[in-house]
């Protein structure tokens, strides 16, 4: 295991230049969840709310999964975000998320990161990082929105941890120490956090239409023949094409392209 330099918020925020003064930037060693804490917390309109924590100790990914979280050899934190959109515009933004992440990655120098609709990033195949977005009404009629983003540093210790049966979606873990040498948790939160206010900014003025060229380029189950599984519906089985210009996937199922909006989706690569 590489020894992984220590989370310090003076250490951030001097990497983020200018873009520092956008965030309230918190670090905390442990908490139950760095997006059920901002949710409590709230957001404000000025400034983005950040809380990075060194250890979850109830961390939640897609599906009620949990996300281990094991201080040094991973990187888990929550951006939270006051907007004044309604909520069907806001479908695409895990999509910008990640794509904030694979971009910020490539700044840094690691290359051969992909993205998996709707809310991992890959490398090598295996899962890199994963989102989570929670959102709320607030006062002032808009959306307090919560970007939750887990990455792996190193790769998990997944001894003694049973995987369901039923859980043939998930994927194997990868992690930043395959792909950067002596990865600076710092350096790497820093980049991430000034990617994200940029593209934030631009979601806010015009949707993800201007992202989903950009994310299509990193689509790593482009062309790829997939299961699509909703809860209450039949599974779409089909060709995995594009994104649209909400961020919805198209799955060519053979009888036409059909569109598959975010949510409680499970995606899956069939042989």
């Amino acid at each position: 295991m590489t020894q992984s330099t220590p989370l310090n918020v003076e250490v951030v925020r001097r990497h983020m230049g200018d873009d520092a003064a956008r965030v309230d930037l918190s670090l905390l060693q442990q908490c139950a969840s760095t997006n059920a804490s901002l949710l409590e917390q709230g957001t404000t309109r000025d400034m983005l709310s950040v809380l990075v924590c060194e250890e979850q100790t109830e961390g939640r990914g897609r599906r009620g999964r949990n996300w281990i979280s094991s201080g040094p050899r991973s990187l888990t934190f929550s951006l939270g975000w006051r907007c004044m959109l309604e909520p069907a515009k806001v479908s695409g933004l895990s999509l910008v998320a990640g794509l904030a992440v694979a971009e910020a990655l490539a700044d840094l120098g690691m290359t051969g990161v992909r993205l998996k609709w709707p809310n991992d990033v890959l490398f090598r195949g295996g899962k890199l990082a994963g989102i989570l977005v929670d959102m709320q009404s607030n006062a002032d009629a808009g959306l307090d929105v919560i970007i939750g983003i887990g990455l792996n540093v190193e790769l998990p210790d997944l001894s003694g941890l049973e995987t369901p049966e039923t859980d043939q979606d998930s994927l194997a873990p990868a992690a930043l120490s395959q792909g950067l040498a002596q990865p600076d948790r710092n350096l790497v939160l820093a980049a991430i956090l000034c990617k994200l206010i940029h593209l934030l900014d631009e979601f806010a003025c015009e949707g993800f239409a201007p992202f989903s060229d950009r994310w299509a380029a990193r689509h790593a189950w482009a062309g790829h023949f997939v299961q699509v599984r909703m809860d209450g519906m039949a599974p779409i089985h089909g060709n995995c094409l594009a994104v649209d210009s909400d961020g919805a996937l198209l799955v060519d199922t053979g009888r036409g392209v059909q569109r598959v909006l975010g949510g409680d989706v499970s995606l899956r690569e069939v042989n």
